[in-house]
């Protein structure tokens, strides 16, 4: 009888142990990666120049002119963080057009979105700003943190956009970097400083929800046990649970106008996720659902679309209509 408990025993504690080494295996891919192409500047250029060979000459002659500038700042935690100025030559009579901050997606940074920065810079004519969350780019930190706690340093960065520029702002974030703007708008942030629009493209409902869907999909494993291990281990080990990346419940809390973009065959980002964030949204807001588009792909499948939805919403909220 001893001897059948205490293999019973043994079989648990493997199986506990195994369990709670494939949830740290969880936590640790998805936070702490050793693939953080993010942080390497010369692949981020090169798979933009490779894909968009006419950038090239575009950001030589806006580093040239001193338009393409970097800048730092330090959050409350001690991080010295990165991002990068793209100030429009005339931008002292770019008074009330509005400003863009672009937000970069997962393992991403600011290079990496040079399309979109040509979109919202060049076509719409107006001040950008790109930050790099933490532990991305030139930015300190030590984890990927799905946007939650990247949204606390949005404010710092807001604050110096309003006292450079002061426009009116709109944050246009793609991916994680959607997900970070959501769970931005949601906050109290002062009528001071002008934030009058968000454009959200591909983000995810919640950190949670996120990975629930992505452990279904590439494991079909259920989020119990791992998922509510892994979390428990996030907690300990960075400070917050995965629960608390809630994009969705600060929507709900929105007041500003937003614009929804996401492809209807996207496989990372499901599109239903799309469809819950725009009914939480109250007031207004605009639902672009783009037809047989992956995830990230509406800026590259639909340029010129893309560029005519976002600057008639940008437009649109810098002259406060609708709000």
């Amino acid at each position: 009888m001893k001897k059948t408990l205490y293999a019973i025993l043994a079989i648990v504690i493997v199986l506990v142990t195994a369990s709670f080494y494939g949830a740290y295996s969880l936590v640790r891919t998805a936070t702490v990666s050793d693939e953080n192409y993010g942080q390497n500047y010369e692949t981020a250029y090169s798979m933009v120049y490779g894909r968009y060979p006419e950038l090239r000459a575009w950001h030589d002659s806006l580093k040239a002119n001193g338009l393409w500038r970097d800048t730092f700042l330090t959050n409350a935690d001690g991080l010295r963080l990165h991002g990068i100025l793209v100030e429009h030559p005339k931008s002292d009579t770019l008074a009330n057009t509005g400003a863009m901050m672009i937000i970069h997606g997962y393992m991403d940074d600011a290079p990496v979105m040079m399309r979109y920065t040509y979109c919202d810079y060049e076509m719409l004519h107006r001040n950008v700003f790109l930050p790099e969350r933490q532990w991305c780019g030139l930015s300190e930190g030590d984890h990927i943190t799905f946007g939650w706690r990247d949204r606390i340093d949005m404010h710092l960065w807001l604050d110096m956009m309003h006292n450079l520029w002061h426009e009116p702002i709109v944050v246009h974030g793609l991916s994680m970097g959607a997900a970070t703007t959501m769970m931005l708008s949601g906050d109290e942030i002062p009528d001071s400083l002008q934030v009058v629009g968000y454009v959200e493209d591909c983000g995810y409902t919640s950190t949670w929800e996120q990975l629930v869907f992505k452990m279904k999909d590439e494991y079909g494993l259920p989020a119990f046990p791992l998922l509510y291990q892994a979390s428990l281990i996030n907690k300990l080990w960075h400070g917050w649970w995965f629960s608390e990346g809630d994009a969705i419940g600060q929507v709900a809390r929105c007041q500003e106008p937003m614009l929804f973009i996401h492809g209807t065959t996207d496989r990372y980002v499901p599109y239903w996720m799309a469809e819950k964030l725009y009914t939480a949204k109250p007031g207004r807001k605009e639902l672009w659902s783009v037809p047989d588009v992956g995830h990230a792909h509406a800026i590259h499948d639909q340029w010129d679309e893309y560029v005519k939805r976002v600057g008639d919403f940008v437009n649109g909220c810098v002259q406060g209509i609708g709000q």
